[in-house]
C-alpha cells in the first residue's frame, strides 16, 4: 500500500471511530509501529488528526456528540474486547444479595450477562437488557417512562419517580465520553443524564464504565464529574499515560479479557 493511500485510510478511520491506537493501526495496515508514528506526525502536521499518547484522535470539531449523532443500540452491539474487559472488572464488584442499578447502553450488556444468574436484585431503565433476560436468575425490575427507541431505554418524570423507590449498593453508569483534563463525564442529551444522576444519588457506590473510544469523545451535555465516582473502570487496548488518569481510574487491558 502506497504511503498516501495509507494516510488517507487512517484519516477516514479516525474520523469514523474517534481514536485509534498505534498498535491497532500497525496491525491493520501491516506496517511497523514506527511507520505509524511517522504517519501520525505527518497527519498532525497537516492538521488532520491529533497525536496523543498511544495513538491518534480526530479533530475537536468532530468529537462533540449529540443524540442525533449516536448510533442506535443495535448498530453498536457486537464484539468489543475492551468493553468485555471493563465489564468483567465491573461485575467483579457485585456480591450475592446486592441491589444494583444498571444504566442503559451497550457497554452495560456484558455486565448484565455476567451478573444476571447471580442472586442479586437489578433495576434498570434499559429495554435492551430486559430483552436479554429470557433466562435470568436475578430479580430484574424494569423502570417505566417515556421510551426512546434509538437508545432502547426509558427516561423522563415517570422513570425518575419509579427510580426514587429504590436504594442501591452499586450504580454502574455508562457515558458518551470522558474528558480527563476537565474531569467531565458526557452524555448525548439531558434526559438520560438525569437518570444517571438520580441513580447515583440513591447508591452507596458509583462505578463509571467506559471503553477506550470514550476517552476521546465529548458529548452535548455534562452533568457529572469523574470525582463523583468510587471507580472509573476503563477497558483499553493500551494503558494510557498515568499522569492523565484520575486517581479513581481502574485500567483494564484488553489482553486480560483474552486470557
Amino acid at each position: 500500500m502506497a504511503a498516501n493511500e495509507r494516510l488517507e485510510k487512517i484519516v477516514k478511520r479516525v474520523e469514523r471511530e474517534g481514536f485509534l491506537s498505534t498498535r491497532e493501526l500497525a496491525e491493520t495496515m501491516n506496517v511497523t509501529e514506527t511507520t505509524i508514528r511517522r504517519d501520525s506526525e505527518e497527519l498532525e502536521r497537516q492538521g488532520k488528526v491529533i497525536k496523543v499518547h498511544g495513538g491518534i484522535k480526530s479533530l475537536p470539531q468532530n468529537v462533540i456528540l449529540s443524540s442525533r449523532d449516536e448510533k442506535t443500540m443495535r448498530e453498536r452491539l457486537g464484539p468489543a474486547p475492551d468493553k468485555e474487559a471493563a465489564a468483567e472488572k465491573a461485575a467483579s464488584y457485585i456480591r450475592e444479595g446486592d441491589c444494583v442499578f444498571l444504566d442503559g447502553g451497550t457497554s452495560l450488556v456484558p455486565v448484565f450477562e455476567r451478573i444476571k444468574d447471580r442472586k442479586v436484585k437489578i433495576v434498570t431503565h434499559s429495554q435492551l437488557l430486559a430483552r436479554l433476560a429470557t433466562s435470568c436468575e436475578a430479580e430484574l425490575t424494569l423502570l417505566g417512562g417515556k421510551y426512546i427507541p434509538d437508545y432502547e431505554m426509558s427516561v423522563g418524570p415517570i422513570t425518575l419517580e419509579n427510580l426514587g423507590l429504590f436504594r442501591f449498593d452499586y450504580a454502574i453508569i455508562g457515558c458518551a465520553g470522558i474528558d480527563l483534563e476537565s474531569h467531565a463525564v458526557y452524555t448525548a442529551e439531558l434526559e438520560t443524564a438525569a437518570v444517571k444522576k438520580a441513580a447515583m444519588a440513591l447508591s452507596v457506590r458509583k462505578i463509571l464504565l467506559a471503553d477506550e473510544a470514550k476517552l476521546h469523545v465529548k458529548g452535548f451535555c455534562s452533568v457529572l464529574d469523574t470525582d463523583m465516582f468510587d471507580a472509573i473502570v476503563l477497558g483499553v487496548k493500551e494503558k494510557p499515560d498515568p499522569e492523565q488518569l484520575p486517581l479513581n481510574a481502574v485500567v483494564v487491558l484488553e489482553e486480560e479479557q483474552k486470557k
